[in-house]
């Protein structure tokens, strides 16, 4: 999982909010929701906002985080949406379709939380908060086998890129600067989070 900064709502969305008295997501035009996903595609650099893998507008699906069926006032929120994948591309079903309509506490749009998370040995993920940390494994189903493997390869070859610089000078600002371009790409890589936690474990001990 990795932080999410919101940006503004598209004007089409915004515009359908309030020109239509009976609002749902269901009676969004083809188009608005259209626009819809290009905006939280964009925000979210193109990767699901719980498992990290790539998606794009064909294989995506917007996510309400606090469920529909428990708050109807939320619906249309459009800090209450992201874009996810579709949660059976596994073993087992993952993300929001492991979610389904439970609610979790972490969120995505809170750096604090994000900043709980660690990746471990094997690539399993974890959260020093307990409430969290039942989120990612349990409801989520973060750990599931083949994503665990993803996280574990992503975390093996950062390490390994890490170590061909770690005898040079400026190796921390390598490590810097590698972090930073991270963070700019509009595309960012699957499974992003698992870098950063490796570029921060290393800051963390200069």
């Amino acid at each position: 999982m990795i932080w999410i900064k919101k940006s503004q709502a598209p004007s089409s969305f915004v515009n359908y909010i309030k020109t239509h008295k009976n609002q749902s997501f269901a009676t969004l035009s083809k188009d608005v929701k259209k626009d819809l996903k290009a905006s939280l595609l964009r925000e979210q650099h193109y990767v699901c906002a719980y498992c990290m893998q790539k998606i794009t507008s064909e294989n995506m699906k917007v996510e309400h985080f606090l469920p529909q069926s428990e708050y109807p006032q939320e619906i249309l929120n459009y800090r209450n949406l992201f874009a996810v994948c579709s949660g059976n591309d596994y073993s087992e079903q993952t993300c929001d379709t492991s979610k389904g309509k439970q609610t979790i506490t972490i969120n995505p749009l809170i750096e604090q939380h994000i900043q709980t998370i660690a990746y471990g040995a094997s690539g399993i993920i974890s959260s020093r908060n307990p409430s969290y940390d039942t989120d990612l494994k349990t409801t989520l189903n973060l750990n599931e086998e083949q994503l665990a493997m993803n996280r574990e390869m992503i975390r093996m070859a950062t390490i390994r890129k890490c170590k061909q610089f770690a005898d040079r000078q400026n190796f921390l600002r390598k490590i810097e600067i590698m972090q930073a371009e991270a963070l700019t790409e509009p595309h960012y890589e699957a499974y992003l989070g698992v870098k950063l936690a490796v570029f921060d474990q290393i800051l963390s001990k200069k």
